[in-house]
């Protein structure tokens, strides 16, 4: 991966939209893994995301840490997720990171073919982790907490779409 360039403006996009905080609260990581089922099952994702749907996504409780993360270690998926962190916001912020981690090993088959650009970098919080990210606001938290965000995005100039090419 590439320099995160994109991380700090993320998160103070996050923020003050209030992104991190929406939703509900899900007290348990047995509660997260039926909220993330819940999604996977959904028509828009297993459209934008073939294959994940049918993938395991395992929820961690955070215990001896206080990230928050999404990714993959030792042939799974999974979610960290410490106390703090179990708001649907901040839960669907690391999802998006599985998606993008997810997107780049398929090497960019996601999204109807979106990501699918040789060459382009992948950055933790770059445009694919944005995109992502915006995809799973609007089907989740709606058009309103979407178009906040997207226009944080927009102010703090954090990239959402593929670059221009040429």
């Amino acid at each position: 991966m590439d320099r995160d360039v994109q991380k700090s403006r993320v998160y103070r996009c996050d923020h003050a939209t209030g992104s991190y905080y929406k939703g509900h609260t899900l007290q348990t990581t047995a509660d997260i893994e039926a909220w993330v089922r819940r999604i996977v099952s959904k028509d828009y994702f297993r459209r934008n995301f073939p294959g994940l749907a049918d993938t395991d996504i395992r929820i961690k409780n955070g215990a001896g840490t206080r990230i928050a993360r999404g990714g993959f270690a030792r042939g799974e998926i999974y979610i960290n997720a410490p106390m703090w962190a179990r708001t649907e916001g901040t839960m669907l912020h690391e999802l998006a990171h599985v998606l993008q981690l997810y997107a780049q090993r398929r090497k960019g088959r996601c999204l109807n073919g979106k990501f699918d650009r040789p060459g382009d970098k992948w950055e933790p919080h770059g445009w694919q982790f944005a995109h992502c990210y915006l995809v799973l606001v609007r089907n989740e938290l709606g058009r309103e907490a979407h178009d906040a965000l997207r226009d944080a995005f927009k102010t703090a100039k954090v990239r959402y779409n593929a670059p221009r090419e040429g």
